[in-house]
């Protein structure tokens, strides 16, 4: 099984642990934690994952890719309009 990034940003917006515009809502969560004054998420804890390092997906991580959705849908739009192709709904 691979980790996706994507995946995880959806589960944790569906688990109301981020709003849709991809800040955390619980701030009291205990999987939530503050480094250098950014929170993020850890997935998997530094005991878990045998490295000494947790998995986490951070705030940044999470603006990330949103900016890169919004690159794509954006430039997905301008080829449907250049080739008149309707977005189906």
């Amino acid at each position: 099984m691979r980790f996706r990034i994507i995946d995880a940003i959806a589960e944790m917006l569906k688990a109301g642990i981020i709003t849709s515009k991809g800040h955390f809502v619980k701030k009291e969560e205990q999987r939530i934690q503050w480094v250098n004054g950014t929170p993020e998420f850890v997935l998997v804890s530094e005991i878990e994952t045998g490295t000494r390092k947790p998995i986490s997906v951070t705030q940044d991580d999470i603006a990330e890719i949103m900016l890169a959705k919004a690159a794509i849908h954006t430039g997905c739009t301008i080829l449907m309009k250049e080739k008149n192709v309707a977005e189906e709904n």
